[in-house]
């Protein structure tokens, strides 16, 4: 849960090319590169170098995206004065759940979330 409104948080976390960079530590920039509609195409790039286009849906309180290797959403939805935020993000490579023993687990939807808190509550 998020103590801000709805309005106020989907602003920070559906704005791809700003808000998101600042809630994904390995994030440096996004720029959306095509927009038709709810469909977008957005290059990432990170913070070690690497980039990524992907294939975006986007629509109030929803995202889909996806690339050649990751896989990205979040949700969003009113509870009264909150909101209740959701992320997900995972490698899209066969065999991917070999490596959890040997990656750290880092909560990153709760790293998110903490981020979304303190750019509307700075």
């Amino acid at each position: 849960m998020i103590d801000a409104c709805f309005d106020d948080v989907w602003q920070v976390a559906a704005d791809l090319e700003h808000g998101f960079p600042m809630l994904l530590s390995d994030v440096r920039s996004m720029h959306i590169t095509h927009k038709n509609g709810e469909h977008l195409k957005a290059l990432a790039h990170g913070r070690l170098g690497q980039r990524a286009l992907f294939d975006v849906v986007m629509r109030p309180g929803w995202c889909w995206m996806q690339s050649r290797f990751l896989l990205g959403g979040m949700a969003a939805v009113p509870e009264g004065d909150q909101t209740r935020f959701a992320f997900m993000g995972a490698p899209r490579i066969p065999g991917a759940r070999l490596l959890n023993p040997l990656v750290r687990r880092t909560h990153l939807a709760a790293r998110v979330v903490q981020r979304l808190n303190t750019q509307l509550h700075p």
